[in-house]
């Protein structure tokens, strides 16, 4: 679904604008992920190292995992406190 914006440069944006348009954006990735069942990956503060990532689940479960180069598998590591399902 095309989102129509006012014909305005990202960079006349003011950072309300482009917060919101930034949050529309995350919101039709999200709707998009969690259609085809699968997580959304990403990292932050929890990560003990740059090869772990936090899975997190439409129906709020969230988990830290391990990405094994060699394998280019995903390890479990461990269920972390669940999130509000979004």
């Amino acid at each position: 679904m095309p989102i129509n914006y006012p014909p305005k440069s990202v960079f006349d944006l003011t950072d309300e604008e482009a917060e919101e348009r930034l949050q529309i954006a995350m919101d039709n990735l999200k709707k998009e992920i969690y259609a085809k069942s699968l997580p959304i990956v990403y990292q932050d503060k929890r990560c003990p190292t740059q090869k772990h990532y936090i899975e997190a689940y439409q129906d709020g479960r969230t988990v830290l995992v391990r990405f094994d180069i060699r394998t280019r598998e995903y390890i479990f590591v461990k269920e972390l406190p669940r999130t509000e399902p979004a």
